[in-house]
């Protein structure tokens, strides 16, 4: 069985690499990662199983790669609009192309076209979309939208489940931490509009007077909107705002998390799940906003809160979460932070 992942760098794409290399028979795996001209990475030559593509040449081997597989997993949407273009003119292909659906590269079907050339590169998506043998996602309510929006053939198993760092996390939890003088929240997770900074930090301004700090990760997305979100944040919290501007080593974020009492997510789309399932494997009390797939599909098998709450409770519902609860939040995501049951999910996957 030859395999081929397609791919841009990400914080998720590496970890998940390693985990394919140390599990799984890396013959039956290659890597068509797709870097910019800058990068330092190999330029032309295969370099065990990973290839980077930077230019024209690339594409050309690339192309011939995606032949001569038999599966291709795309890893989100949002690799390189020629990735597309080359998925277009090989109808072929898409028999067998299964998409990791992300989030972002399906609710870019929202964002307005006016130019030509978006136009265009919308019905290269379309067609594409619609013509995929299966799609997995991060949460099942993805796929609903993706038929809806796009009337796509593809077919749902599974919803992806990318490895993390297990060591790290299991050392963390030897931890025996307890909660400090001021009540410690996390707020969103990038500097993107969809976390809907604004209306939460206006909701939680009821309580600037108190001993809380918020903690707003702003290290990627649109820096004229994270230094936007940092004026209005410290305009009402002062110095009880943090935000999080560079990039954290993913231990020491690890490490962050686990000293937060709270996790406010008020994404109108699916987004952030890697804190979320993380927030909630530590017993941390979780809000994220209603009419989302991640509600719904989260909402199902974890004990969560609403974000609307908010304005109607006190500091100390917002981070109060009975033992009982906790425990059951941590047993729920156990699966994603043990490796035998994430290897058992993709031997599924690729065995399909």
């Amino acid at each position: 069985m030859s395999i081929l992942h397609i791919q841009k760098r990400e914080k998720f794409t590496d970890p998940f690499n390693k985990f394919i290399e140390d599990y799984f028979d890396e013959e039956d795996h290659f890597f068509a990662i797709r870097t910019n001209k800058s990068s330092q990475e190999e330029v032309h030559s295969i370099k065990n199983n990973k290839f980077y593509v930077k230019n024209s040449k690339d594409f050309l081997l690339l192309i011939m790669k995606m032949n001569q597989s038999d599966k291709i997993f795309l890893h989100s949407l949002l690799i390189d609009p020629k990735i597309l273009v080359l998925l277009f003119f090989q109808p072929w292909i898409l028999k067998k192309c299964y998409w990791i659906l992300w989030g972002a590269d399906l609710y870019k079907y929202k964002k307005p076209k006016v130019t030509f050339k978006q136009k265009t590169l919308e019905f290269v998506r379309k067609f594409v979309i619609k013509n995929m043998y299966e799609i997995l996602p991060i949460v099942e309510g993805d796929y609903r939208l993706a038929k809806d929006w796009y009337h796509t053939k593809a077919k749902y198993r599974y919803n992806a489940i990318y490895p993390v760092n297990t060591e790290i996390i299991n050392k963390i939890e030897l931890k025996d931490y307890k909660r400090g003088k001021d009540i410690q929240i996390l707020l969103g997770n990038s500097a993107t509009e969809s976390n809907k900074h604004e209306d939460i930090l206006r909701k939680l301004s009821k309580f600037k007077d108190e001993n809380i700090k918020l903690y707003v990760p702003l290290s990627y997305g649109n820096s004229d909107y994270a230094e936007k979100i940092i004026s209005i944040g410290k305009s009402i919290f002062e110095g009880k705002f943090i935000p999080i501007t560079e990039f954290m080593d993913r231990a020491d974020y690890i490490n962050l998390l686990n000293t937060m009492d709270v996790g406010i997510f008020n994404n109108d789309r699916q987004q952030a799940m890697g804190n979320i399932y993380l927030l909630l494997y530590l017993g941390k009390k979780v809000f994220i906003r209603k009419g989302t797939t991640m509600w719904d599909e989260l909402n199902e098998k974890y004990y969560l809160s609403t974000v609307n709450d908010i304005e109607h409770k006190n500091l100390n519902f917002l981070c109060n979460l009975d033992e009982e609860k906790r425990d059951h939040n941590k047993n729920e995501a156990s699966i994603r932070y043990d490796i035998n049951k994430v290897k058992e999910h993709w031997i599924n996957i690729f065995s399909d």
